[in-house]
C-alpha cells in the first residue's frame, strides 16, 4: 500500500469508484489508467476537508512518485527545428555528402517520447509513398528533445553525422544499415573532418582579414 495518507487513500478510492488496494494498482491506480486529468476533475476545490496545504502536498507527492511525462500520457509533439537543419546543412557541406539533398532533409524536434535510450533517428518516404504522393524522395531527421538538448555541441554533431550516414549514396527514401557502415569510428573519423573543416575555414578568414 502507498505511504500516501490512509484518510486521502479512502477519499479518492470514494471519488474513483475503485477498491482502496487497487488505488496504486495498474488495473485502478490514478496516476496511471485513469491518469493526471482523472484525480484533478475528481477534486473538487469548494471540498472542505482537502484544503489548500493537503492538495500542494499531494501534486508534489505526485510528481515525485512517477514521472510527470508518463502520469500525463501525453502524445508525442513535433515542431521544426531549425537549428537543428542549420547543422545538418553545414555538417552535409563541410564532409562532402553530395548525395544529400539539403530541400529534401527536413528537420524535427519531438517533445513527449517515452524512450529512455533513443536521441536522434531518421524516417525516409519510401518508394511507395513516393509513388502515391507524387513527392520525390525524403527525408525526416527526428531529434528527442528530452535527450538530444541535454548533449554538448559536440555530441550533438556525432549525432547528426550518424543519422546522416543512414542516408545511401541514391538518396532513395531507403536507410543504410548500420553493420558494415555506420559504427562509433567512422562518426568519430568523420567529426574530426568536420572540426578541421570549420578551423581551416576560420583561418583562411582571418588570412583575409590582415
Amino acid at each position: 500500500m502507498s505511504t500516501l495518507p490512509l484518510l486521502l487513500q479512502t477519499h479518492f478510492a470514494e471519488k474513483l469508484k475503485v477498491k482502496k488496494s487497487d488505488l496504486f494498482s495498474r488495473k485502478g491506480s490514478i496516476f496511471g489508467t485513469l491518469g493526471y486529468a482523472s484525480l484533478i476533475a475528481a477534486i473538487e476545490p469548494s471540498m472542505e476537508e482537502l484544503n489548500s496545504v493537503i492538495f500542494n502536498c499531494l501534486m508534489i507527492y505526485m510528481l515525485v512518485r512517477v514521472k510527470w511525462w508518463r502520469v500525463m500520457n501525453l502524445p508525442l509533439d513535433y515542431v521544426e527545428a531549425p537549428d537543428v537543419k542549420r547543422l545538418v546543412d553545414e555538417i552535409a557541406d563541410r564532409l562532402d555528402l553530395f548525395h544529400v539533398v539539403p530541400q529534401f532533409v527536413y528537420c524535427y524536434r519531438s517533445r513527449g517520447s517515452k524512450s529512455e535510450f533513443i536521441i536522434a533517428r531518421i524516417h525516409g518516404l519510401g518508394r511507395i509513398w513516393q509513388e502515391a504522393l507524387r513527392r520525390p524522395p525524403t527525408y525526416v531527421i527526428e531529434v528527442l528533445s528530452e535527450r538530444y538538448d541535454k548533449l554538448s555541441d559536440e555530441e550533438k554533431e556525432k549525432t547528426l553525422i550518424h543519422e546522416l550516414l543512414h542516408i545511401p549514396e541514391g538518396f532513395s527514401g531507403g536507410f543504410r544499415p548500420h553493420k558494415g557502415y555506420i559504427d562509433k569510428k567512422r562518426v568519430e573519423k568523420l567529426h574530426r573532418m568536420l572540426l578541421k573543416s570549420r578551423y581551416l575555414d576560420s583561418k583562411n578568414k582571418d588570412v583575409l582579414k590582415n
